[in-house]
């Protein structure tokens, strides 16, 4: 059970794609630009296309590599979120159950961005960012 548990702990997490449709004007995108999207403070790519946002429903290892890279806690940008739809500014994210449905609404969705798992990227989306995953210590 030690061995096990001890495999665990040092376990590689996997790689995490920042996805946008694959119509949204290419972008420079950093840690900066990406917690200014996932806030809300920039809603519309260069070309004027309104930004689609797509964010994980529960906890998964890319939801937490997404936030922590962003340094931000999920329940801490919903409180930004809140604020904003409150004040009339912004839609909040869409929620997505999993990877798939991440997929899915992405590349049906112009101007939309989200995140999966790196090795479920399919050509039907436009890859922006890649987050190096962390391992566990």
């Amino acid at each position: 059970m030690f061995a096990l548990h001890l495999l665990a702990a040092t376990a590689v997490l996997a790689d995490v794609a920042i996805i946008a449709h694959p119509g949204v004007s290419p972008v420079a995108l950093d840690r900066t630009v990406l917690l200014d999207i996932y806030a809300g403070e920039l809603g519309y790519w260069a070309d004027r296309a309104p930004v689609r946002v797509f964010d994980l429903r529960d906890r998964a290892p890319a939801k937490e590599a997404v936030y922590q890279y962003l340094g931000r806690t999920p329940s801490q940008l919903k409180s930004i979120w809140m604020k904003k739809l409150l004040l009339g500014e912004h839609d909040p994210p869409v929620a997505v159950a999993d990877d798939a449905e991440m997929l899915n609404r992405v590349a049906g969705t112009p101007g939309s961005i989200g995140y999966v798992d790196a090795e479920r990227v399919s050509p039907q989306v436009k890859v922006l960012l890649v987050i190096a995953a962390a391992r566990a210590q």
